[in-house]
């Protein structure tokens, strides 16, 4: 009975560190934010995914993640939604808007479409009101209209809509890497340092590809979270080399933009780690101040 009580307690402490890897993180984050301030405040820049498709590193998604299932479509509705597409590559929000505007019918795919070109073409008060839309008129909802959602309110500024949108998200939907990066994201814009560690805890719990894109977004939280953003941002750096995530050049701008309180040893560190991976190094004016001055 003893050797028989040993082994199960054993196996429950292996499932427990499994369940819960990321709970150090989550102390750590909330014992650094014991004295939350703003007073470096949050920089104006674009969000990893931004920054990556502007500078061609971009990493495309599947057009039925963003979408949604197309098969259920009309012929006519297919139509739509491929001129739909094409207009938001293009990025023309005219033809977007031209071609939505007559709209009357009830597939999610074209909300999700109309939705996905207006975060591309940075009409987010449009994709609003196309997402208020979509729930007056559809019958059912997918993830990819919840992912448009969750960035597009979160880019407004609404992060209870954020959370409304999450709640739901996660009753109406299997949870997926793309679901929860969306949340990530969202939690990125708001500076939510807490919202960010919990979210990378839940892709781990179930067993979903923690990459540098999560991980990014993650850093991003930090952002102008006082004096300690770079200690949390540290922390989270250092799981690229925990779930085997290669930074590219979006990860260390993260980076360089939570390191405005760090110490300069781990500036230098972090440019001698960029120049080793070949990657061209990329600073803020007061971190390119910094390491002129030291070198």
């Amino acid at each position: 009975m003893v050797v028989a009580s040993e082994a199960h307690m054993k196996r429950k402490g292996t499932r427990r560190k499994r369940l819960h890897l990321f709970f150090c993180c989550s102390a750590f984050l909330i014992f650094l934010h014991k004295t939350p301030t703003c007073a470096f405040g949050r920089p104006k820049q674009e969000l990893a995914s931004e920054f990556r498709e502007r500078t061609g590193h971009s990493s495309r998604r599947k057009v039925k993640d963003v979408l949604g299932n197309a098969f259920s479509l009309s012929r006519e509705e297919k139509q739509l939604l491929t001129q739909i597409s094409i207009a938001s590559d293009r990025r023309s929000w005219q033809d977007v808007q031209s071609r939505f505007v007559t709209y009357s019918g009830k597939a999610p795919q074209i909300y999700n479409a109309a939705m996905n070109a207006a975060l591309r073409c940075l009409r987010y008060d449009e994709g609003a009101s196309i997402y208020q839309k979509c729930r007056e008129t559809c019958e059912r909802f997918e993830e990819a209209t919840f992912t448009s959602a969750l960035r597009i309110f979160a880019k407004l500024g609404k992060p209870e809509k954020v959370r409304e949108i999450w709640d739901e998200a996660q009753k109406e939907c299997t949870l997926t890497h793309m679901l929860v990066a969306s949340r990530i994201h969202a939690a990125a814009v708001e500076g939510n340092v807490e919202t960010a560690a919990s979210m990378l805890d839940l892709l781990n719990t179930n067993k979903l590809e923690i990459n540098e894109i999560v991980l990014t977004s993650a850093i991003k939280s930090c952002w102008g979270w006082g004096t300690n953003q770079h200690r949390a941002a540290k922390y989270f750096w250092n799981l690229f080399a925990k779930f085997n995530a290669k930074p590219d050049v979006a990860a260390f701008a993260a980076l360089m933009g939570a390191y405005k309180t760090a110490p300069l040893k781990d500036i230098l560190s972090a440019k001698a780690e960029m120049e080793e991976l070949g990657i061209k190094p990329v600073f803020a004016s007061h971190i390119k101040h910094r390491c002129i001055i030291a070198c």
